[in-house]
């Protein structure tokens, strides 16, 4: 969740069922990489647009990485000391260049939903690349919002530049030097609902200052959901991207509300 919507760090705040569905997709990933990490060098693993940490916090308590790193410009001192209040041993930087790296490092980078709110964005990833230029062995994941044509004024409100494709993504191969592992799509429901959605107001403008009803450019909308409301669609969620996956395995790709990437070296 982004910082400007949680500023006191409160973790009774209500999870939206996307933002749910979605960790259990970060956890798998990073369960698969992390279990291909050796023992013998210091596991790292970088947030970066980390938010209020949620995502951060919840794998720490997952995976035994040796040094865990949250990134985000939006943290302020008392971001900060509330967050280190809850759990010291994840530091928190406010960016990029503040992150050392040492050459034997193992590094897991996630990108989870950052990108697009990039304007420079290729700039940004040679920055980060000149980072992970040091350490020999690295993977970065990365989650995007998919298809520019579902671009709408609620991609404007949420600060969004862009729309991707996961070729748009493997593009990215260029500035990181870094090889494609997996990629694909996921919450081909939800992507279904906005198709319809974009389809209905297809007529209607974007305007990019006069009408955004989200000044602060805030990321999960609010939720007001029960809690049996809320498991049910995040188990829903957690279906929708098995079955993605299985089409994949079948050589059938189908859409989804995001895309996601797999990098290494």
């Amino acid at each position: 969740m982004d910082l400007l919507e949680n500023k006191e760090i409160n973790d009774e705040v209500a999870r939206h069922p996307w933002e749910l569905g979605r960790f259990e997709i970060i956890k798998k990933n990073v369960h698969r990489i992390h279990s291909n990490m050796s023992k013998n060098s210091k596991r790292v693993l970088v947030d970066i647009g980390c938010g209020d940490a949620y995502v951060l916090r919840r794998l720490y308590g997952f995976f035994d990485f040796d040094r865990v790193v949250g990134v985000d410009v939006n943290f302020t001192d008392d971001n900060r000391a509330s967050l280190l209040n809850v759990n010291s041993r994840i530091e928190y930087l406010t960016h990029i260049s503040q992150l050392n790296l040492e050459s034997t490092d193992q590094v897991m980078i996630l990108l989870n939903d950052v990108i697009e709110h990039v304007e420079e964005h290729i700039e940004f990833l040679e920055e980060l690349k000149s980072k992970l230029d040091r350490v020999e062995h690295c993977s970065v994941f990365i989650t995007v919002p998919a298809y520019q044509f579902l671009f709408s004024q609620h991609d404007i409100d949420l600060g969004h530049y862009r729309r991707y494709k996961v070729s748009d993504l493997e593009a990215y191969s260029q500035q990181l030097k870094m090889q494609s592992q997996s990629s694909g799509y996921f919450f081909f429901s939800l992507f279904l609902i906005r198709a319809i959605q974009k389809w209905v107001s297809g007529s209607m403008k974007i305007n990019k200052v006069e009408n955004s009803k989200n000044k602060d450019s805030i990321g999960v909308a609010e939720w007001n959901g029960s809690v049996l409301l809320t498991r049910i669609l995040t188990w829903f969620l957690r279906l929708d991207y098995g079955f993605l996956k299985l089409m994949s395995s079948l050589g059938v790709q189908l859409p989804g509300l995001s895309a996601y990437i797999v990098y290494s070296k």
